[in-house]
């Protein structure tokens, strides 16, 4: 599937889960769980274009954006792990 395709379809299930934080993260705690098959950065000092980096790309940037503005923390970034994607 190329990029295009995956973004159109990446792009509205993050906004889906961002109007469901909206409406509900008020009322109650909120746990994600599932592969979002991205890799994220594990340090909060980024350079300016760094989903251009190796291992990264668009959707990484998406992801971290949308897991920063929401407060969200990847559980499996305080241990070390075989694997580079986000679960």
């Amino acid at each position: 599937m190329e990029t295009v395709t995956k973004q159109k379809i990446f792009v509205p299930t993050i906004d889906a889960l961002h109007s469901f934080v909206n409406e509900n993260g008020a009322t109650a705690s909120l746990k994600g769980f599932g592969n979002m098959n991205v890799q994220l950065p594990q340090s909060h000092v980024l350079g300016k274009r760094w989903f251009k980096d190796k291992g990264f790309n668009i959707h990484s940037s998406i992801l971290y954006d949308f897991m920063e503005y929401n407060g969200f923390v990847a559980v499996h970034f305080p241990c070390k792990q075989d694997y580079d994607d986000t679960f």
